[in-house]
């Protein structure tokens, strides 16, 4: 009984040392991590003011890769020195920009506004053109000016018109066709009233060919 209660006892000491352990090493971890972080050439303290970025600042060199090389072509060759002052103008290039970006947002917005405006207003004048002035009350709205209206239903009435005249003038040539292929004298005195509009001069010589072949046949 007594090594069984101390065996519980070494378990759970066991425990407590491996969750220690454990803590301790992530402890460790966190503050190497902060070691690094403070080792950063950026983060020290320099005696002097320096003119270019030192190659061991890792977060400096890659500030500039991002503001410089990302807005200028890049070079074959290997830059030797990173300036801060190359970095600082493509930092106020970087701002200049956003500026503008952000005006040019707020003008546009107020286009759209003024173009929404307007469209708004267009359309309250075509719901009043449309509706005529009619209220909901007794039904629904009239969706057409009487004015339009009236304008259609002449149009169609016109056109229904025009539909049955042009289909008489198709049935009235057509019944002509058909009398001129049947009767060939009326076929020759319809090409006579042709000459006669068109080609008088044709005309009259066959009417003086007509008048010899009959003074012809006279004198035989």
């Amino acid at each position: 009984m007594a090594f069984e209660v101390e065996e519980k006892n070494h378990k759970q000491t066991h425990r407590l040392l491996t969750g220690i352990s454990t803590f301790l090493e992530r402890y460790q971890s966190s503050i190497q991590s902060r070691m690094t972080l403070m080792a950063e050439p950026s983060l020290l303290p320099t005696k002097v003011n320096r003119q270019t970025i030192d190659s061991r600042d890792k977060f400096m060199t890659r500030l500039y890769q991002i503001l410089v090389n990302s807005n200028e072509e890049r070079e074959d060759r290997v830059q030797l020195f990173l300036k801060f002052t190359t970095l600082v103008e493509s930092a106020e290039k970087l701002t200049n920009h956003l500026t503008s970006l952000r005006s040019s947002l707020v003008s546009s917005k107020n286009s759209r506004d003024d173009t929404l405006a307007l469209l708004e207003s267009s359309l309250r004048s075509c719901e009043e053109m449309l509706y005529s002035g009619s209220a909901t009350k007794g039904g629904a709205p009239q969706l057409s000016h009487v004015d339009i209206s009236q304008s259609i239903a002449k149009l169609n009435q016109f056109l229904d018109q025009l539909e049955e005249t042009l289909l008489d003038i198709i049935s009235n040539i057509n019944s002509k066709k058909k009398t001129l292929q049947a009767n060939k004298l009326l076929a020759r005195e319809r090409s006579l009233f042709v000459y006669f509009f068109t080609e008088p001069a044709k005309l009259r010589r066959l009417l003086t060919e007509l008048s010899a072949r009959l003074e012809a046949k006279k004198m035989s």
